[in-house]
């Protein structure tokens, strides 16, 4: 007997699943722990069934990547009830502490295959990152070369997020802490 055809609105559900359920993994034991028989099992399906619909294993980060980028990009508009009263700053390293798994599979490591979709929510992300800085260099409460800005910025904010993640902040910094000296950062581009 055939196997059941989904339809396009399951496949793409199960397609979300399984990177929530990737993501999961990669929280709990690490990016080496992500295997398709783990995803199988955590999913409750066979362990064949995420290859018919990612290709192979590296079709599959690539997609969890682009689900975490997307993640990423509406955490930093602001969607969402806990992003919506966080600035920006302060919204970048909540989500590299609390969306750990997401920020690793982001970041953490380099991958061989990136699709166009990947690049493309790589881009929204960058552009949600960039926007406060145009909009403030246009109110005038920034001054500078917005691209230039940004990657100061970014440079900042990934590589104190990324030592917080690691317990590599050995003189203690907490969360408010670390947002309170990447502020002193912008203020630097204060007229």
């Amino acid at each position: 007997m055939p196997r059941p055809q989904l339809t396009d609105d399951e496949i793409a559900a199960f397609r979300h699943d399984t990177c929530q359920a990737a993501l999961a993994i990669i929280k709990e034991d690490g990016v080496h722990a992500l295997t398709v028989r783990a995803l199988g099992e955590r999913l409750g399906c066979s362990y064949a069934k995420p290859y018919r619909y990612f290709g192979d294993k590296d079709q599959l980060i690539d997609a969890v990547r682009e689900h975490a980028f997307d993640q990423f990009t509406a955490f930093m508009s602001g969607e969402g009830p806990e992003a919506e009263v966080l600035l920006p700053i302060q919204r970048y390293v909540h989500f590299a502490l609390h969306y750990s798994a997401a920020f690793e599979v982001m970041f953490g490591f380099n991958q061989a295959f990136v699709s166009p979709a990947t690049r493309s929510a790589e881009d929204r992300a960058w552009a949600a990152c960039t926007k406060p800085i145009h909009e403030q260099i246009q109110a005038g409460t920034l001054s500078g070369d917005a691209r230039q800005i940004a990657h100061i910025l970014w440079v900042s904010l990934h590589g104190i997020s990324t030592l917080a993640l690691s317990n590599k902040l050995t003189h203690g910094m907490n969360e408010a802490e670390i947002v309170a000296t990447l502020t002193a950062v912008v203020d630097t581009f204060r007229p």
